[in-house]
């Protein structure tokens, strides 16, 4: 109810749908509440062995102001959950040849302990995949028509095309 996942559940189900797949993210806000967020699939890689989550992974280009960042130039974050600890990095580049760097926020360790008693937490993403194959990703619902649609691209590209040179004629 404090997420108001009801409101938001009819953008979760359509992305997902529209995606493939969806991510909600679980994390906890300055009064200790957990708090879910709703991630697309183009920001986020979950990593699967034996049918079960090894890791995830979320990313996003910033400009925040912060110790490692005190200009605001815009770089890209990522943060890696694994069941027993969360690492923060960035890049100043948004290309895929930028080296990454610890991420350190004011007061906290690195990498975040996320243990209760000792004990791992687990990796707080969820995973909504939409019929998912064997590799545990979800197709589109629409992937089955991307093939007409692009013959039919194609034939109106070809059709202007023809009208372009038949319409105006080249003098030779």
């Amino acid at each position: 109810d404090r997420n108001r996942l009801d409101a938001h559940q009819g953008v979760i189900h359509t992305e997902t749908l529209k995606l493939g797949d969806a991510y909600l993210i679980v994390d906890w806000d300055a009064a200790g509440y957990p708090c879910v967020t709703f991630n697309d699939p183009e920001h986020c890689q979950v990593a699967y062995e034996d049918g079960r989550t090894i890791w995830a992974a979320k990313w996003w280009t910033s400009a925040a102001r912060g110790p490692l960042n005190p200009k605001g130039t815009a770089l890209v974050r990522m943060i890696i959950y694994w069941p027993d600890r969360i690492e923060a990095y960035y890049r100043l580049s948004s290309d895929e040849g930028g080296d990454w760097a610890r991420w350190v926020d004011e007061g906290e360790p690195w990498p975040m302990d996320w243990t209760h008693d000792g004990q791992p937490l687990g990796i707080p993403v969820f995973h909504l995949a939409n019929k998912p194959g064997a590799g545990k990703f979800g197709r589109a619902e629409h992937r089955g028509s991307i093939p007409q649609q692009d013959r039919l691209n194609k034939d109106l590209i070809d059709l202007a095309q023809i009208l372009d040179t038949q319409g105006w004629q080249q003098r030779h």
